[in-house]
């Protein structure tokens, strides 16, 4: 080993001993809504679900090749899906892809939009609700 590398690693040791962290206390947390940047591409966004909801990636890899692709095109077309997506994810798992609740939980809207985008499998246990206009309310 040259004279060079031997310092280095001298200096290499000394700073990260210096500037250790303490990472015990970091913490996970998720975004409540995805930010979508004029420098995002479908498949970086993509990325970063499969990166924040372990389930998407799960679901993703099940669907075949064609699936994929339509929903890639679809999300060309209309990124915003995308953040609509996100809120209902956030909202019914944790960290962990585990259920914060007992069954998945949507609105009327949300569950179409899962359901039309073929994202709902067997698995999807789920309560579904409708908002009610005041208007429309009697009593």
């Amino acid at each position: 080993m040259s004279n060079f590398v031997s310092a280095l690693r001298k200096k290499i040791k000394i700073a990260e001993e210096n500037n250790a962290i303490d990472t015990s206390t970091w913490r996970f947390e998720r975004s409540k809504t995805l930010k979508i940047t004029e420098h995002d591409t479908i498949e970086s966004l993509l990325n970063v679900f499969s990166l924040n909801f372990p389930w998407w990636r799960t679901r993703w890899e099940r669907m075949d090749e064609l699936h994929q692709a339509a929903l890639i095109s679809l999300f060309h077309a209309h990124p915003t899906l995308m953040q609509h997506v996100w809120v209902i994810l956030d909202k019914n798992l944790d960290e962990n892809s585990n259920l914060k609740h007992d069954k998945w939980r949507f609105e009327d809207l949300e569950f179409t939009l899962f359901e039309k985008l073929g994202l709902m499998n067997d698995e999807i246990e789920a309560e579904i609700y409708r908002k009610v206009e005041k208007e429309n309310v009697e009593g």
